[in-house]
């Protein structure tokens, strides 16, 4: 059912994101929309035990960073498609539930998770760094 009605990136994509595409490129963009969406969530934090999935604040940062150029890239190659870019955030919130990384479904070992964020960081450089090598000069 979450996936249906879960109409978060209505909002970061299709409102937000796509006002600041208006004004700004796709980097900077992307670098507007980090700390508005991280802001968002942090309430999650507040929790007695922090965040559901047991990691802290640096690791949530680096997936923000990573998730908002990668769902950046994402709507702007689909021509802007919403469906796309929710897919792909759902994707990665099942792919937590399904593959053991987050440190609460693993006695709180923290390496998956570190190496997932990892993994993230460099997708999200490696869009960064082709979108700068397709700007016209």
């Amino acid at each position: 059912m979450y996936l249906i009605i879960n109409t978060a990136e209505l909002v970061w994509r299709g409102f937000v994101f796509d006002r600041l595409l208006e004004k700004y490129n796709y980097v900077k963009a992307c670098l507007i929309l980090i700390p508005i969406w991280w802001l968002f969530h942090i309430p999650l934090f507040l929790y007695p035990d922090g965040h559901q999935a047991g990691y802290g604040l640096i690791k949530f940062t680096c997936i923000v960073i990573a998730l908002t150029f990668i769902l950046g890239w994402i709507y702007i190659k689909t021509s802007k498609s919403l469906f796309y870019v929710h897919i792909h955030h759902q994707l990665f919130n099942g792919f937590g539930q399904a593959f053991p990384i987050f440190p609460v479904f693993i006695n709180g070992d923290k390496m998956p998770v570190w190496t997932f964020c990892v993994l993230l960081l460099l997708t999200a450089g490696t869009l960064i760094i082709n979108y700068q090598k397709q700007k016209p000069t």
